[in-house]
């Protein structure tokens, strides 16, 4: 998996596995090994001392404990009621050995209620907290938490709404906390459609949280649902803070967004 940034490349390798326990009707854990190798490469000259000193291979290797509680009456896009809740987290490094030793929680909730006909309003809230240790007190860059874009706050960049280095690239925040609140209407057939209100941010560290920079967006979605699984998703929001282009912004996926 490779990703390309203005001051250098992302290059992923590798692989997990995963194993899933039930605990009766409604909830779920799952463990999952994940062993990545992580190259930072073609970094730019004016990149910051940050990105430039995680240039190279690096490899991670971790494992994951995840709790999921799940009511819905349905995992696509034509939920109608009950709940998803999950808690989960990673162990990196330490005596998995690896270049990285960190920790991730990650706190996620979504609720769905029919209130009216077909018309569904559905709210998500999502919060995460990473942190170092050892020899290696700092999360690594490409570890930590962005928010902004079509999968977290709609109506802004990719990874706008995070930390940015001297250059303005994004490069991550050790705490993030976001939101998606959408009411879903049928259209015609496997069309529906969706009002969105979107709200998060990342930032450096749990301190650093203020609800007044917590930045906000609204828009408008189409959803086309092919096969009775696979969901195309198009969204338009328009952001209110600076970091929003003027005119709002297009965003395009497969798959629901929560």
């Amino acid at each position: 998996l490779r990703a390309y940034y203005v001051t250098y490349k992302d290059e992923r390798i590798g692989g997990n596995a995963r194993l899933g326990i039930s605990a009766g009707e409604n909830d779920k854990f799952w463990f999952t090994y994940k062993f990545e190798q992580v190259n930072i490469f073609d970094v730019k000259t004016d990149a910051s001392d940050l990105i430039k000193s995680a240039e190279g291979l690096n490899s991670i290797s971790s494992l994951t404990t995840q709790w999921i509680e799940d009511t819905r009456d349905s995992i696509f896009f034509n939920t109608k009621s009950g709940f998803r809740y999950s808690a989960s987290f990673e162990y990196a490094g330490g005596i998995l050995l690896g270049d990285n030793n960190f920790t991730k929680y990650i706190l996620d909730g979504s609720w769905y209620f029919q209130n009216f006909w077909e018309f569904v309003l559905a709210i998500h809230i999502g919060a995460g907290y990473a942190t170092g240790f050892g020899d290696t007190p700092s999360v690594p860059f490409y570890e930590k938490f962005f928010v902004g874009g079509t999968d977290t706050v709609r109506g802004y960049g990719e990874r706008a709404l995070s930390p940015m280095d001297s250059s303005n690239v994004a490069i991550g925040g050790n705490f993030m906390a976001y939101g998606n609140i959408e009411q879903r209407f049928p259209i015609y057939g496997p069309f529906m459609g969706t009002l969105f209100f979107d709200f998060g941010r990342a930032w450096n560290s749990p301190t650093d949280f203020d609800i007044g920079n917590v930045t906000t967006s609204v828009g408008l979605g189409l959803r086309l649902m092919l096969g009775g699984a696979l969901l195309i998703r198009l969204d338009y929001g328009w952001g209110f803070s600076k970091e929003a282009p003027p005119n709002g912004m297009f965003h395009f996926n497969i798959g629901n967004i929560f």
